[in-house]
C-alpha cells in the first residue's frame, strides 16, 4: 500500500520540482510579464517551463488577442526564422501596444491580430 502510494505521487512531484527548477533559473524576472528580455534573447513565460529563443533566431512575433476588456486574454506566437514557432499563452493588464513597443525596441516585428 505504502509503495503504491509512492508510485502514484512520484509524477507529481518530478512535475513540480521540474517547474520550480526551470523557473529558478529567472529570479529577477519581472512579475506578471509574458515575456522578458536576458541578454539578447527573448525568453516566453509559459506556465509550466520557460521558452528562451535568441532575437537572431526571431524573424517577427505575432500577438493574439481575443478580448478588449482587462485583464487581457493574448497567446504570443513567436515565428523563427527557419519557419518553426513557439507559443504562450497569457491573461493579465500589460496592454497590446506596452507588448509590441517592447518588442520593438529589440528590432523584433510585432504583428498585432485582433479577434
Amino acid at each position: 500500500m505504502i509503495i503504491w502510494n509512492l508510485i502514484t505521487i512520484l509524477p507529481v512531484a518530478m512535475l513540480i520540482a521540474y517547474v520550480i527548477i526551470s523557473r529558478s533559473r529567472y529570479k529577477n524576472r519581472p512579475k506578471g510579464e509574458p515575456f522578458f528580455f536576458v541578454d539578447d534573447k527573448l525568453v516566453l513565460d509559459a506556465v509550466l517551463r520557460m521558452h528562451v529563443i535568441p532575437i537572431s533566431d526571431i524573424d517577427h512575433v505575432e500577438v493574439n488577442s481575443s478580448s478588449y476588456s482587462m485583464p487581457y486574454i493574448v497567446t504570443i506566437n513567436v515565428i523563427k526564422k527557419n519557419g518553426k514557432s513557439k507559443a504562450c499563452s497569457y491573461m493579465g493588464y500589460t496592454s497590446l501596444s506596452d507588448m509590441a513597443e517592447a518588442l520593438e525596441k529589440r528590432g523584433i516585428y510585432c504583428k498585432e491580430i485582433h479577434k
